[in-house]
């Protein structure tokens, strides 16, 4: 699995895009790393994952994903997870469910509404979040 970020200070929002197949491993070795890095007020995420395949692999490791996310994550964070296919909003659906009594998540399958969801209408626009998807410039 790919996992390209980018963390935009203006913003304090964290761009995460996964690509190829889901990877557990992967994503827990991508925390660990990302965690060591100082990403200073962060207070957004927007994981998109409509590139990645085999997701209902995560749903095998569900516990292991949730326990990651009450690990790494302050509860004040908001995140949106952009996604494109039935599969994924099932899985993503079930995942934030076990955790929105506490964290702050939301879904969707569009830019513009990943952007409303975020609360940065009138800071980005759909075209400038798109070029920063398809341009982020770290990789693990």
């Amino acid at each position: 699995m790919i996992i390209q970020y980018q963390y935009l200070d203006t913003e304090k929002l964290l761009v995460q895009k996964y690509k190829g197949e889901w990877s557990t491993e992967d994503y827990m070795l991508f925390v660990d790393t990302i965690q060591a890095k100082s990403f200073e007020g962060l207070i957004k995420v927007l994981t998109d994952l409509r590139e990645i395949s085999r997701f209902e692999e995560a749903f095998k490791n569900f516990e292991s994903l949730k326990e990651i996310r009450k690990r790494i994550l302050p509860v004040s964070i908001v995140n949106v997870h952009l996604i494109d296919k039935p599969g994924q909003t099932a899985i993503i659906h079930l995942y934030q469910q076990e955790l929105s009594d506490t964290y702050k998540y939301s879904y969707c399958s569009t830019i513009k509404q990943a952007i409303k969801l975020l609360g940065m209408n009138g800071s980005i626009t759909e075209a400038e979040m798109e070029n920063i998807l398809a341009n982020l410039k770290s990789q693990f």
